[in-house]
């Protein structure tokens, strides 16, 4: 269903969770630090953090300054006992957090439903990351078509997109290029 990774220096919160979480069809993983949580993720493709704020070493904002720099998709749930009201407000008009719990959190049907949300966002924001790769490479495509003499965009029903003169029934090369809306040929001459 998605994975989560839920981080807090106190073993006794994590060993709660770890218990509450099994009755749950998320995949968990723990960390009880922010550098090993940095780890984690490394080796892992986690959809949602959950973190606590105050922890010793790496506290969970610089945790999730650290992540959104290198998992801007990656969904952060900040939960905390001590209401660091300014810095959380900051983080989330951001973006960067998507939500705040107080502790003490009670992992109820509420709170699976958060988790189920959070981990809806994270795949939303992966499709969005893909598209606009997507785009990207197709943009990228196109400004490789200046160096044809001749060119033309064909859809999957053989129709003409987009072209730079025409295209007669002399010799030409045709390719296959990964499109948004499905199948999208190029048909080009070579410079003679």
């Amino acid at each position: 269903m998605g994975k989560i990774l839920f981080v807090d220096d106190q073993n006794e919160i994590l060993e709660l969770l770890r218990k509450k979480m099994q009755k749950t069809s998320f995949e968990v993983e723990f960390a009880s630090s922010g550098s090993e949580a940095l780890e984690k993720l490394m080796k892992s493709d986690i959809d949602v953090l959950v973190t606590d704020i105050m922890m010793h070493g790496m506290n969970g904002l610089d945790l999730i300054d650290e992540t959104q720099k290198m998992y801007p998709e990656l969904v952060k749930i900040v939960l905390s006992g001590n209401a660091q009201v300014s810095s959380i407000i900051d983080a989330i008009n951001e973006g960067h957090v998507y939500r705040y719990i107080i502790k003490p959190w009670k992992i109820d049907e509420d709170a699976i439903e958060i988790l189920s949300k959070a981990v809806e966002e994270a795949g939303i924001r992966k499709i969005k990351n893909n598209l606009k790769n997507e785009i990207y490479i197709n943009i990228k495509e196109l400004n490789n078509l200046r160096k044809y003499s001749e060119w033309e965009l064909i859809d999957y029903d053989g129709r003409s997109i987009l072209k730079d003169t025409g295209l007669g029934v002399e010799d030409y090369q045709e390719r296959k290029i990964d499109s948004i809306g499905g199948d999208i040929r190029i048909r080009y001459k070579e410079e003679s």
